[in-house]
């Protein structure tokens, strides 16, 4: 099966790979009683969250992705929603020594629209199977091919096939799923076992340094998806009163608006006690207190300038 594949597909899989352009979307249309509902979620979930031994984690990802071994490595980012999961990855992901040694690299949303998507709900295994081959820059018609010719199967020894003899690096986002085929990236080895379709960790290759990062709010699937011999790295809130404080000003004046308040230390003090050390709960207070001031400007416009009420 696998030499079958391997003719049909390896003179299809000479793309170069294209950086990933990471986005956020803006939540700027939520009420702002949602935007504090939503706050004080995320400290909910830190205050029932048990205690982590305090470690940096940038420093921690920054020496593990770069280690030398030539092995296999897997590691999970675990936290709080909103916490910096993701930032902290994409920071590692688009450095220039990262990217110098890795190649190809490829960034893979395990959530973002792939739940409307209707081949999700009819098989979400090779639904997102597919979306690691696209990620890696395989042409959707070939992909289309492999479905129709053999399926699940096809698709893992395609992205096997894809990546083998290659320093590759993987990130899958916000990893929520629960099915046993996520799970053991490290210790899979369908090539040895010819069972592609019964594992995701068939599809990479454990001989040429390659590296998969995952980052999830549940410990326990990370912990699953990564085996036991991955790395696990905790983000947790921001204890710095200064950090927040700057994400909080940053999106208040995103417009170029100035906002040196005179109670300045009192609101940091407040901003931080409120955010819980999160830096989204710092942003979404940041958009609350940037909507009101918008609001706040557009009244005294009003009277200084009668002609642009309505009537």
């Amino acid at each position: 099966m696998a030499g079958e594949i391997e003719q049909y597909l390896m003179d299809k899989f000479q793309k170069g790979i294209e950086s990933n352009n990471i986005s956020s979307s803006n939540s700027s249309k939520i009420p702002l009683l949602t935007k504090f509902q939503a706050v004080q979620k995320l400290l909910d979930q830190i205050l029932n969250s048990p205690p982590q031994p305090a470690v940096d984690p940038f420093s921690s990802l920054e020496r593990l992705i770069l280690r030398d071994d030539g092995r296999f490595k897997a590691a999970a980012i675990i936290g709080a929603e909103g916490v910096g999961k993701t930032t902290l990855c994409e920071t590692v992901f688009n450095m220039e020594k990262v990217k110098s040694r890795f190649s190809p690299r490829a960034w893979v949303s395990s959530t973002s629209g792939i739940f409307h998507d209707e081949e999700y709900k009819r098989n979400p295994r090779i639904a997102f199977a597919r979306r690691i081959l696209a990620s890696l820059g395989v042409e959707s018609e070939m992909v289309e091919r492999v479905v129709e010719d053999h399926g699940l199967r096809g698709l893992v020894c395609a992205l096997h096939l894809e990546l083998i003899g290659k320093r590759y690096l993987i990130v899958l986002d916000d990893a929520r799923e629960t099915d046993p085929w996520y799970g053991r990236l490290g210790s899979c080895l369908g090539e040895e076992k010819g069972g592609w379709e019964e594992c995701l960790g068939y599809g990479l290759p454990k001989g040429s340094g390659g590296m998969v990062i995952v980052t999830s709010r549940n410990e326990g699937v990370a912990k699953r998806m990564i085996g036991d011999e991955g790395s696990l790295i905790p983000v947790l809130p921001l204890s710095d009163g200064d950090s927040c404080w700057k994400i909080f000003k940053d999106t208040v004046e995103k417009d170029g608006l100035s906002f040196s308040p005179l109670n300045e230390e009192e609101l940091k003090r407040e901003v931080l006690e409120k955010c819980g050390g999160i830096p989204l709960g710092a942003k979404m207070l940041g958009m609350a207190m940037y909507e009101q001031l918008q609001k706040a400007n557009l009244v005294h416009q009003r009277h200084q300038y009668p002609s642009v009420q309505k009537h």
